[in-house]
């Protein structure tokens, strides 16, 4: 079954400047959980996008 989501990018500016780029997939209802990702804040953010896509089903 096929589910539709939105995938959001944004970027959180700290107090000295530095842009954070941060990454959201909402699923298509209301969510059950929130999940927050942190592994992947050193590393290539969308590298995360396959397990937050399933785990947004």
């Amino acid at each position: 079954m096929q589910h539709n989501m939105q995938k959001k990018s944004f970027h959180l500016v700290d107090v000295d400047a530095h842009s954070i780029p941060l990454y959201e997939w909402l699923p298509d209802k209301p969510p059950t959980c929130i999940l927050h990702i942190a592994h992947c804040m050193a590393e290539y953010a969308e590298r995360c996008a396959p397990i937050a896509e399933m785990l947004a089903q």
